[in-house]
């Protein structure tokens, strides 16, 4: 039976960890709209989806610490059995250093620590890559000062971009800035040299350097699968970018946020997912995203989440309602996937998008606004806004994405010890 033709059985409630985030609203509207009773906590109190209607509960418990978090999800009440998903980095790490004591209270939809670390950690994902034929970038890893000075003074700066990469588990990003965990090398010696002894100084270990892959944002392609309780696939959906909200510029690229995307085809990168995906026995759902080399068409492995992503969204489009898949997945009810669907179809984070512009093009991006708005008004699917459930929306667009970042960042540094508090 295809999950159309077969009713859900939607009794087990499921409890949704991070809703700050387009990923994180789409699990919640997904599920709500399935008819399961859906419970979410997350730490910010700007979060969107802790304004949504879909919730039961909207809960928010402002720590970053790990045994604090697992103690608030046990203390819930009416929760026995749910459909734990972790949305973001922070709550897959939760679960991950958990998972023993929370699958006996939860129904776990994410791999141990072991699989996560292997995959999510480009360090330890590049070596296993290339052991598997996969071509990954140029990169290094230096284990100790000497080891690291002696890497950079190799570096190719006139004809190669660098980027320092740290994993998105680590306690430390690689901006202590704008907390994401890739920053520039540099364009000279001396730049990346003093970025990077700050870098070793803050996070204990010298860090990993990659050489960029240059290309514009539709050379990124991402295949999201489905995996069993063997680590076969399901069923998957292929994605490529379209725009980018831009970071930083380095060796010819844009490293950004994904803000517009199309499906797309591409059966190399669904077999090398595939590939990877049984070698480090991951279960449930991941998300491995390439870039194709704009001078040949290479397919080079660039990362890995083992989690929903911004684009989850589009995916109900193309027939793959993920966050109810991976409810059937993890309850055993019967799931069949449709291997058709179309290409071209589009999903658009609405505000960042249309301020990637004013970041691009200054006060010329004026200009550009009529093709912006003509986007999102053709995208199949839309971050954050949705008709039936305006208030994230309404939310989200109160506050700017640097302002946002700059928020967390402050509290990340600067938190004073909190606690439980429930939206009502």
């Amino acid at each position: 039976p295809t999950p159309a033709s077969a009713p859900l059985d939607p009794s087990r409630p499921a409890l949704v960890l991070g809703v700050e985030h387009p990923r994180g609203l789409t699990v919640l509207r997904s599920l709500a709209a399935a008819g399961v009773q859906v419970t979410v906590v997350d730490r910010y109190p700007y979060a969107p989806g802790l304004y949504s209607n879909a919730a039961a509960r909207k809960l928010r418990f402002d720590t970053d610490d790990h045994a604090q978090t697992v103690d608030y999800l046990e203390s819930l009440p009416g929760l026995d059995g749910a459909v734990l998903i972790p949305t973001n980095d922070h709550y897959l790490g939760v679960v991950a250093d958990h998972a023993a004591r929370l699958a006996r209270r939860f129904t776990l939809t994410s791999g141990s620590r072991a699989q996560l670390d292997a995959l999510i950690d480009k360090s330890k994902l590049y070596p296993i890559a290339q052991s598997l034929g996969i071509t990954t970038p140029v990169y290094h890893l230096p284990q100790t000062r000497a080891a690291l000075d002696a890497v950079l003074d190799g570096l190719d700066f006139a004809r190669h971009g660098y980027v320092f990469s740290v994993s998105p588990l680590s306690p430390e990003p690689a901006d202590a800035v704008t907390v994401r965990y890739t920053l520039p090398v540099g364009l000279d010696l001396a730049t990346a040299r003093a970025r990077a002894y700050e870098l070793h100084e803050r996070t204990g270990a010298p860090p990993m350097i990659q050489e960029v892959i240059p290309g514009n944002a539709d050379c990124c392609y991402g295949v999201m699968m489905l995996l069993d309780h063997d680590s076969r696939p399901l069923g998957h959906r292929v994605v490529r970018r379209r725009t980018l909200y831009p970071y930083f510029d380095v060796g010819g690229f844009t490293y950004g946020g994904n803000v517009c995307c199309e499906s797309a085809h591409d059966d190399e990168a669904v077999a090398v997912a595939a590939t990877l995906s049984a070698h480090t026995r991951l279960t449930g759902l991941v998300m491995v995203e390439y870039r194709r080399h704009p001078s040949d068409g290479r397919l080079i492995l660039m990362k890995v989440d083992a989690r929903v992503v911004g684009m989850t969204g589009l995916c109900e489009a193309l027939d793959f309602d993920v966050p109810v898949l991976v409810y059937r997945w993890a309850t055993g009810q019967p799931l069949s996937i449709s291997t058709s669907y179309a290409d071209g179809l589009r999903w658009v984070w609405e505000k960042p998008y249309v301020l990637g512009l004013l970041e691009r093009h200054g006060l010329g991006a004026w200009r550009q606004l009529p093709a912006a708005f003509s986007t999102i008004r053709g995208a199949s699917t839309l971050g954050v806004w949705s008709a039936r459930d305006p208030m994230p929306f309404v939310w989200n667009a109160a506050g700017g994405v640097r302002s946002q970042v700059r928020k967390r960042f402050l509290r990340e540094r600067g938190r004073q010890p909190g606690g439980p508090a429930s939206l009502r």
